[in-house]
């Protein structure tokens, strides 16, 4: 493959993949409109589609999680935790 081809096709996937970002996106966004804002930690885990004990573990990880106390109970903002989560992510790259 020639290098003018393969400069293109880098071009292509990376306008494919900036556009599919962007539905993915406004997907979730429409989501979160009608998703549960504030959840326990079982909902909260199911909403991760991970395990408690998994949850457990990565809120152990990382302390500064956000979670709000309200009148004794812990409950999580769904748009903080996709926040927090997608620093962390970006963080690791």
């Amino acid at each position: 493959m020639t290098r003018a081809m393969e400069m293109l096709m880098n071009e292509i996937r990376n306008e494919l993949k900036s556009e599919l970002k962007a539905e993915i996106l406004a997907e979730l966004s429409e989501m979160q409109k009608t998703e549960k804002v504030w959840m326990n930690k079982k909902e909260l885990a199911a909403y991760l589609g991970m395990s408690p004990n998994t949850l457990n573990k990565y809120l152990r990880e990382h302390p500064n999680f956000p979670v709000r106390d309200m009148a004794g109970v812990k409950r999580y903002n769904a748009r903080r935790v996709d926040e927090f989560i997608e620093i962390v992510h970006t963080m690791k790259k």
